[in-house]
């Protein structure tokens, strides 16, 4: 690594931008099945490719007098809370859960983990910038 370099990136850290995002080729746009899997195993990629702070959501689903009913709680996570965490492909496996990816809409894809037969889902929003992927908000839902 160059001086030039060493004082970009330094730079870049400062400013509050993932040194991990480095691991992308901003040239051409990253691959997210490649990325979701390196996210999932990789915890300290995952942590490089997480906007922090990062969104938490829960969102409660019930019917109240004949009305659904939606109770929305936000919080925010900053990437120490993060870190004590388990990567998501070991929470996967061990729960013995399954995901579904969902790559619709342009620049964002949402991968829903659950267990089948629950009425849960972890909906991990992930969006792309400058071609590379980064995971901004998981959402709860309960029914």
């Amino acid at each position: 690594m160059n001086f030039r370099t060493a004082i970009a990136a330094a730079m870049l850290a400062l400013a509050g931008v993932p040194l991990a995002a480095f691991a992308c080729d901003t040239q051409k746009s990253e691959n997210f099945s490649s990325f979701f899997n390196q996210f999932s195993n990789d915890k300290n990629f995952a942590l490089g490719r997480t906007i922090y702070p990062s969104t938490r959501v829960r969102l409660e689903y019930g019917i109240e007098g004949g009305k659904q009913q939606i109770t929305e709680q936000r919080r925010t996570v900053t990437r120490q809370g993060d870190a004590a965490s388990s990567a998501l492909g070991d929470y996967i496996k061990a729960n013995q859960l399954e995901f579904t990816v969902d790559e619709s809409a342009q620049g964002k894809t949402v991968v829903d983990v659950f267990k089948p037969d629950r009425n849960w889902v972890l909906s991990y929003h992930f969006m792309s910038k400058n071609g590379c992927w980064f995971l901004r908000e998981i959402q709860y839902h309960a029914l």
